[in-house]
């Protein structure tokens, strides 16, 4: 709890509130995603709740693409502190359901899978 009679006793105290407008651009956010995460774009994405295309649009920049001020502080304390990532999204173990310490970005790719040919014979092929 804090005590108001020790605060109104102290000196003033100025508060510093960083200026997000003017750091957090279009080119911070791919160095984030690139640089310093090694992240896709859909990795990213699924990390800081958006879509593939915010993410896009954020990187692509242009009046047309601005990021929202509560996405301009998110991103702008990942950049001051990497580890935050850590906590918006971690990897877990299917084998025993534990978390894992790993940095491993969650792709979203869908796996294609491709038709094996069947080793049934056809109907032609059983008369022969």
């Amino acid at each position: 709890m804090i005590d108001l009679s020790k605060v109104k006793k102290r000196p003033t105290v100025s508060l510093y509130i960083p200026n997000t407008e003017e750091i957090v651009n279009s080119k911070m956010v791919k160095k984030l995603r690139n640089k310093v995460f090694h992240m896709s774009q859909s990795s990213f994405a699924i990390a800081l709740g958006v879509s593939k295309k915010t993410i896009e649009k954020w990187e692509r920049g242009g009046k047309d693409n601005r990021i929202n001020s509560s996405s301009k502080k998110l991103l702008y304390l990942l950049d001051k502190d990497h580890s935050l990532m850590d906590s918006l999204y971690q990897v877990v173990d299917e084998t025993d359901g534990h978390l894992q310490n790993t940095k491993v970005p969650v792709e979203t790719k869908k796996q294609t899978r491709k038709k094996v040919p069947s080793k049934q014979k056809s109907e032609s092929e059983k008369k022969n």
